[in-house]
């Protein structure tokens, strides 16, 4: 859903991404600032999720907030959540599916999916085929395992 932002000098921005809408606001408060600098991590790292990952750190910040309100220390707070992560990482790589990475079924998946929440949502499967494609044509065979990889 798109948002249309007025900044104080009456320039208007409509946007659905999250980290351009954290990027117009102006912003004071430290925690906040923080949690822009997530979206931009979150950005710069995967190009999307910024939103969804902005929504879970406030969460996370709020709930530690909580624990200090009962005087729970921050480090047993931090300790908590780096346990949790710990355990989030190894419950991934249980459910985890081994693919060949030059399966196109799967690379197309992840491709449309990629693509559902942008301005392409409604031609993701003629932009997937072509993303796929692209990734088929640079993917290279390794001499000694005989495993496809893809070059970067």
């Amino acid at each position: 859903m798109d948002k249309m932002l007025v900044d104080s000098f009456g320039d208007v921005t409509v946007t659905s991404d999250g980290r351009t809408i954290l990027d117009e606001m102006d912003i004071q408060h430290p925690a906040a600032k923080m949690l822009v600098e997530v979206a931009k991590t979150q950005d710069n790292e995967a190009g999307d999720g910024t939103t969804s990952a902005v929504i879970i750190a406030g969460e996370l910040l709020s709930r530690a907030e909580e624990l200090i309100d009962k005087n729970v220390h921050p480090t047993i707070i931090i300790d908590g959540y780096k346990k949790a992560a710990d355990k989030a990482l190894e419950t991934l790589e249980k459910i985890a599916l081994k693919i060949d990475p030059t399966s196109s079924d799967y690379l197309k998946k992840a491709a449309m999916t990629a693509m559902a929440s942008k301005l392409i949502a409604d031609y993701k499967e003629y932009f997937a085929d072509i993303a796929v494609k692209a990734m088929l044509e640079v993917a290279t065979k390794d001499g000694k395992t005989g495993k496809s990889t893809l070059k970067t």
